[in-house]
C-alpha cells in the first residue's frame, strides 16, 4: 500500500446522481457527513476544508494535512451518508507532496473501517483494486493505467463503475 503523506483532494462524488462539494463547510473542520480513517498504522491523519483558488469548484476542499512519512500509511475519508450499489463513483484531487511515496484512492461501500472497496492510483500509474473484508486487504486487480499525471499539482480524475457486482475502474 502507498502512502500521500499531503494531499488535497478535491472530491465530487458521484453517488445516486449527487455531488459533494465543500463550500457550505466550515474551514478547518471535516464536514457533516464524512469519518476518516487510516489503513495502516502511523500518525493521526487530519483533514479539514480549506480554500484553494486552483479548485474545480472554488473556493473549498478537503484536504489531508497531516505530514507523517510512515511507511504504508494511508489515510481515507469517506461520505458515509450514501452506499450505491450500482452506478459511478468518482473523486478529483490534486497531490501536494509525499516524501515516501504518493498515491490517492476512490473508496466506496464503506461499512466500517474494516469493510469496504477501494480503487487506488499509485504515482506509477497503476490502478489497484482492493477489498477489504473483516479487515484481511484482498487485491481484485492490477490495471496499468495511461499516463494520469499523478504528480504535485496535477488534479486527476478517477472514477469506477459498478454495475451488477462487476467492477471497472474508468
Amino acid at each position: 500500500m502507498k502512502a500521500m503523506a499531503l494531499a488535497t483532494l478535491v472530491l465530487a462524488a458521484t453517488l445516486d446522481a449527487q455531488v459533494i462539494r465543500f463550500d457550505a463547510a466550515p474551514a478547518g473542520t471535516l464536514p457533516d457527513g464524512w469519518f476518516s480513517g487510516m489503513t495502516h498504522k502511523g500518525g493521526p491523519q487530519k483533514w479539514q476544508i480549506l480554500a484553494d483558488s486552483s479548485a474545480p469548484s472554488k473556493p473549498s476542499v478537503l484536504a489531508q494535512t497531516s505530514n507523517d512519512s510512515t511507511g504504508g500509511r494511508f489515510p481515507f475519508a469517506v461520505y458515509d451518508k450514501a452506499s450505491p450499489k450500482d452506478g459511478f463513483v468518482s473523486v478529483r484531487f490534486k497531490a501536494i507532496a509525499g516524501k515516501v511515496d504518493q498515491a490517492a484512492g476512490l473508496i466506496w461501500r464503506f461499512r466500517d473501517a474494516d469493510n469496504y472497496y477501494m480503487l487506488q492510483l499509485g504515482s506509477d500509474n497503476t490502478l489497484t483494486l482492493w477489498r477489504k473484508s473483516a479487515g484481511t486487504w484482498s487485491q481484485i486487480g492490477d490495471y496499468t493505467s495511461p499516463d494520469l499525471g499523478l504528480r504535485p499539482g496535477s488534479v486527476i480524475n478517477l472514477q469506477a463503475r459498478v454495475r451488477d457486482g462487476a467492477i471497472t475502474p474508468m
